[in-house]
């Protein structure tokens, strides 16, 4: 639900851009309230690996999916783990969150309509699935995983979803969506049958992200 509030809130002050000043000014502002936080964050996160032990058990992952090499650690201090798929505990988090903020201002120049932020969010997601898939820029599959709930963030503030009256009969829908959305998952996803692995074809990742994304965008409706 945070990529949705984060989408839900950002667009409350940052719904235009004039100029390119604009845009810098953004990344600026953004810049400066996530990352020196986070970097003690990251520090303190360091620091109590090596000190604690059985640190890593508290995670589910298998230890693949970290690392905590020095080059790992000066790719999480850019904000750039993104790229290597491999992350200092939870801190995938940032790296994700900073992608979505790059194309902030793109999502916001096509906010005009709903219509242009449906084709905004559609776009970025199979643009992310390339990128994560068979180009493998991206390695990090929380990317193109949450794009459209943080875009849906921004649309339920446009629309003012949650005050307007005249949505109010959609939400009765809500939950039936979640259940079959819920069910469905369970069936493919989590049985085992439908495990990610580079054999996959653009199509079938592009087929689990969406379904995903409407799932998530379900929940984080209804937690709101």
């Amino acid at each position: 639900i945070f990529f949705f509030l984060s989408g839900y809130t950002l667009y409350i002050n940052n719904n235009k851009f004039n100029n390119i000043g604009d845009v810098i000014g953004f990344y600026k502002k953004r810049l400066l309230r996530i990352l020196p936080l986070y970097w003690v964050a990251l520090l303190v996160f360091l620091i109590f690996y090596d000190t604690s032990s059985g640190f890593r058990s508290y995670y589910l992952e298998p230890a693949s999916y970290y690392d905590f090499s020095l080059s790992s650690f000066i790719i999480h201090f850019a904000g750039l783990q993104t790229i290597t798929g491999k992350f200092i505990g939870g801190m995938w988090f940032i790296g994700t969150i900073i992608a979505y903020y790059l194309v902030y201002p793109l999502i916001v120049y096509f906010s005009k309509s709903l219509r242009g932020l449906l084709a905004a969010a559609a776009v970025l997601l199979a643009i992310f699935v390339l990128l994560y898939t068979p180009l493998h820029i991206i390695k990090d599959d929380h990317v193109p995983l949450f794009i459209s709930i943080f875009v849906g963030g921004i649309i339920a503030n446009k629309i003012n979803l949650f005050y307007n009256k005249d949505y109010e009969k959609y939400f009765a829908v809500l939950p039936i969506v979640l259940v079959l959305t819920l069910l469905i998952d369970i069936k493919l996803f989590d049985s085992g049958s439908f495990v990610l692995n580079e054999s996959f074809s653009v199509i079938k990742f592009g087929f689990y992200f969406f379904f995903r994304n409407v799932l998530l965008l379900t929940v984080s409706i209804l937690s709101f």
